[in-house]
C-alpha cells in the first residue's frame, strides 16, 4: 500500500490545463493498493485530508484522474 498527496502523484496535464486543480488536489491523499494476495490489484482511491482535525475522511472514492506512470520520484 502506498499513501501519497494527490498533488504529487497526479499526471501533470491535470494541473497545467486546469490551474484550479492545484489547490483542490492538495486537499486529498491517494491510497494505492499495488498487490493483493486475495483481491484486486492496482486500485487507487482518494481520501480528503482533514488534518486540522488530525484525520482523513472515512469515505473515499476511486481516483478518476490519470496518475503518473509507474514510478513516483521524491527528492
Amino acid at each position: 500500500m502506498l499513501l501519497n498527496n494527490k498533488y504529487d502523484v497526479v499526471a501533470r496535464h491535470h494541473l497545467v490545463y486546469n490551474v484550479g486543480n492545484v489547490e483542490r488536489f492538495k486537499l486529498f491523499a491517494v491510497l494505492s493498493v499495488e498487490k493483493s494476495r486475495t483481491g484486486r490489484t492496482g486500485i487507487d482511491m482518494e481520501f480528503a485530508m482533514r488534518f486540522d482535525q488530525s484525520r482523513f475522511e472515512v469515505e473515499g472514492r476511486i481516483v478518476t484522474e490519470q496518475l503518473v506512470d509507474e514510478r513516483v520520484y521524491t527528492e
